[in-house]
């Protein structure tokens, strides 16, 4: 029963990381080189290689890149599916994007030897990005965020009792 709760979330996984896939399956159908889509000034589609992590942080890592990364989601999983209880739901949801995004990364990695990056934003130097990146962020953001909401629930009710 408590593994039929874990994967009450898994969808978000499973969604997140087919997202990611379509887009970048889109990228490399149209790929010719160069920019594949612009609005001037703002984004950018272009395909770039990114054999590091975030923000191309340890470039040229190789396989210990894709080990951490499966470890990374094989854990974070691995927790979720065992431990439905132990976070509040918005705090699962926002990791289970962040199972999908790593998924969604990983399998390039594995496939291609590099993840796949083409958003690329005009208006602010940053890095290029991807589907799962996005994913992974909003993720984080979206677990911090109910668990902040949670804990402060949490102590108010614990303040109200002792009145």
């Amino acid at each position: 029963m408590r593994l039929r709760r874990g994967c009450s979330g898994l969808w978000i996984a499973v969604l997140t990381a087919a997202l990611d896939r379509a887009a970048k399956c889109a990228v490399l159908a149209a790929d010719a080189g160069g920019v594949l889509w612009q609005l001037s000034g703002v984004v950018a589609i272009r395909r770039t290689a990114n054999t590091g992590m975030a923000f191309s942080l340890f470039s040229g890592g190789g396989l210990w890149t894709a080990v951490i990364t499966a470890l990374i989601v094989a854990g974070l999983a691995a927790w979720l599916l065992l431990r439905p209880d132990a976070c509040p739901k918005g705090m699962r949801a926002g990791l289970w994007m962040i199972v999908g995004g790593g998924a969604g990364n990983l399998y390039d990695r594995i496939a291609y030897g590099h993840v796949i990056d083409f958003i690329d934003l005009q208006f602010v130097r940053f890095a290029v990005f991807n589907v799962a990146d996005v994913a992974i962020c909003a993720g984080a953001v979206a677990a911090a965020v109910a668990y902040i909401i949670s804990e402060r629930k949490a102590s108010g009710a614990s303040r109200g009792s002792t009145r």
